[in-house]
């Protein structure tokens, strides 16, 4: 799992829009966007604050102290649980999918 896909699996499941991630760690939605789709890589003092708007370690956001990789089913069901809930966008579900499909090839 890449940097920008543990930030969005953090993301959603602390059930946070990018703009409301975006607030807490200074910087702006499209970053986060650029971030999750590791398009862009931030700096060491936006890794600090993003790690902080999401409630957890720097290492955590590069893999560290993972028990196990979740299965794309396993995130999967996680996405579908927070959408049902109202937690998540449209935009959000559709990003996972495609991720999960890269996965899966």
């Amino acid at each position: 799992m890449t940097f920008g896909e543990r930030l969005l699996k953090r993301r959603l499941e602390l059930g946070l829009t990018r703009e409301a991630v975006a607030g807490v760690a200074d910087t702006t939605h499209q970053s986060i966007w650029r971030y999750e789709k590791d398009l862009k890589s931030p700096d060491a003092n936006t890794i600090a604050r993003l790690a902080k708007a999401l409630k957890c370690s720097v290492g955590s956001l590069f893999g560290e102290g993972l028990e196990h990789e979740p299965t794309v089913d396993e995130t999967l069901e996680a996405v579908r649980i927070l959408y049902l809930k109202g937690k998540l966008d449209l935009e959000d579900v559709a990003q996972v999918l495609f991720q999960a499909k890269k996965k899966r090839k």
